[in-house]
């Protein structure tokens, strides 16, 4: 009997032991999360607390004469926190979440330019870094763009491999002939760039050629020389490009407002020098660049005066620069040339027996008169109002080409 209750109390122990490891074998185990879960966390967290912003320069408005006259400038030294291109246009801000910490930035603006893709790393945790990918441009599209016209700029972000961040931006394209020539940046001081008035100087323009003809036939001059003359060889050079756009009957016309809405950004609409034949109407700024234009073809060296609201053309008398004229183009069209005999011919043959001025004694006297205003309005200007002044600028056309500012091919 006893035997009989010691069997069964084994065998009770062992159903009871096998039951226990049942229920601990039913209970829940917790999982350890694996090394790449914890990665992705931390990247995900990272990239939320990295603070970052897009910039589209200019106050959204997009400039391309700008684009394509500093397409091929000489980059100059940015800040040890600014990265990429010194002349870009769109980027973004970003406050590093820490140290060596790789950025992906993909700006697409599809209707100008290619997307930029590009990849920095920024040294230093809690530093704020500027970074503006250089843009494929599409220069053909830009050249052609008379009209303004609204683009979407898309910015996507990753940091340090996290997940994406988009933010989309709308902007406005302007058209080729606004010419920026100051705006304030978001820091607050106001960017004089005067240069970009070179950018309408095209000295390369096939009219030329045929306008350089016309004045020959006037007998003014028999040969264009540059430098190699006289001073008043040079004289008489400048002279017989005014007596022949005198002839072609130029006027001054004030027209320079845009329909850009902007408190920051200060532009002026530039007559391209076939806009200016074509219509024979120049304001202070194109008369400026279609003479600084015609006369670096003939190889002189010429500059643009910028004083407020005001620009008037200069030019070297010798290639040392020693000595200098300075010329009132809005002064052309003061003169109607129609009102006087031709030289050479019985009518001015006439004029001169009756002591009355030919038309290229007429259009000289004109000239002289321009050169004195020209004069005047580049002396009534202190060497200290010139120097604390920004918006008194004098640009010097083959300093703007050195340095890479393009003439706009248009």
């Amino acid at each position: 009997m006893r035997s009989i209750c010691f069997i069964c109390l084994l065998l009770l122990g062992h159903v009871d032991s096998y039951a226990q490891g049942k229920q601990t074998s039913k209970q829940p185990q917790q999982k350890t999360p694996s090394v790449r879960q914890q990665q992705e966390k931390s990247r995900d967290q990272l990239a939320r607390d990295t603070q970052w912003q897009p910039i589209i320069e200019m106050d959204k408005l997009i400039f391309p004469s700008m684009i394509l006259a500093t397409a091929t400038i000489k980059q100059s030294s940015a800040s040890p926190t600014y990265v990429g291109d010194a002349y870009g246009l769109f980027g973004i801000s970003i406050t590093s979440p820490k140290d060596d910490c790789l950025v992906d930035l993909t700006i697409q603006v599809d209707e100008i330019a290619s997307p930029a893709i590009y990849e920095a790393t920024l040294p230093r945790k809690g530093v704020t870094y500027e970074i503006f990918p250089p843009l494929e441009y599409r220069f053909d599209r830009l050249i052609r763009v008379i009209q303004p016209f609204p683009i979407n700029i898309v910015f996507k972000v990753k940091v340090d491999g996290g997940p994406l961040m988009t933010v989309a931006h709308r902007a406005q394209v302007r058209p080729i002939n606004e010419c920026p020539f100051a705006w304030r940046h978001r820091t607050g001081p106001v960017q004089q760039q005067g240069w970009m008035f070179a950018a309408y100087v095209n000295e390369d323009h096939p009219w030329i050629e045929g306008l350089l003809n016309e004045a020959i036939n006037t007998g003014v001059v028999n040969r264009f020389v540059g430098y190699q003359g006289s001073r008043n060889d040079v004289i008489t050079q400048v002279f017989s490009i005014w007596n022949v756009l005198q002839r072609r009957g130029f006027k001054y016309s004030s027209i320079t407002t845009t329909s850009a809405l902007s408190n920051n950004v200060f532009s002026q609409r530039v007559r391209f020098l076939s806009d200016s034949i074509k219509t024979s109407q120049a304001n202070c700024v194109d008369g400026s660049v279609l003479f600084a234009s015609v006369l670096r073809k003939i190889g002189l060296d010429v500059f643009l005066v910028l004083q407020p609201g005001h620009c008037f053309l200069g030019f070297w008398l010798d290639s040392q620069h020693q000595n200098s004229m300075f010329l009132e183009t809005t002064m052309l069209g003061n003169t109607n040339l129609q009102n006087y005999g031709e030289d050479g011919t019985l009518r001015g043959a006439l004029a001169e027996l009756l002591g009355h001025n030919t038309r290229n004694q007429a259009s000289f006297q004109s000239f002289s008169a321009a050169t004195t205003v020209g004069l005047q309005k580049a002396r009534s200007v202190s060497p200290a109002e010139a120097r604390t002044n920004s918006q008194y600028q004098m640009v010097d056309i083959s300093e703007a080409r050195k340095r890479g500012i393009s003439p706009l091919a248009w």
